[in-house]
């Protein structure tokens, strides 16, 4: 989650790296490719990959598309890899894609909720692709952003989840 909130910040305005310092953009991003999991998505802890995390990753890997460099990098597992970052994106995207629900949304954390639906949303985006016509990211005839939509009240906020979430005590269904 540092590394890649981290590499959002230093590329919102494209901020210069100041020379000396102890991390390269390219260490940035090896150390994020170095979180990938298996299926080729990331997660915050553990080995079961997250939506939330996954396209964060993907956010912060979206400017490096166009580049053929390859990185090599130690996986979690101690396995040596070498990838490009299109690669890794295209390996995320087929995760991302995996988890999402036959109602377009997304669960994170075992709970169905709008911010990983949005998360996903800024991702595709970031990387050109569009949330509501690309055929990866529709369920049943549903899309990423109807699995947003289905959070809107009727006051044209937005509720965290269907159901009460344990874990995010602030949140209470059907309250914007």
């Amino acid at each position: 989650n540092g590394w890649i909130w981290g590499l959002i910040a230093l590329d919102a305005l494209r901020y210069p790296i100041p020379s000396g310092s102890y991390y390269s953009r390219d260490d940035i991003i090896s150390e994020i490719l170095r979180c990938q999991l298996p299926d080729g998505g990331f997660a915050l802890t553990g080995q079961v990959s997250d939506p939330d995390i996954t396209a964060m990753a993907l956010q912060a890997l979206a400017p490096y598309q166009s580049s053929t460099k390859a990185y090599s990098y130690q996986d979690k597992n101690k396995t040596q890899k070498t990838k490009s970052v299109k690669e890794v994106t295209g390996e995320a995207l087929s995760a991302l894609s995996k988890m999402q629900g036959s109602d377009g949304g997304y669960a994170s954390w075992g709970t169905q909720n709008v911010e990983s639906a949005c998360q996903v949303v800024v991702a595709l985006c970031c990387l050109g692709i569009n949330p509501e016509t690309d055929p990866r990211f529709m369920k049943n005839g549903k899309t990423a952003v109807d699995g947003i939509m289905k959070y809107r009240m009727s006051d044209g906020g937005f509720m965290h989840s269907l159901i009460a979430d344990s874990d995010n005590p602030s949140s209470v269904p059907n309250k914007s």
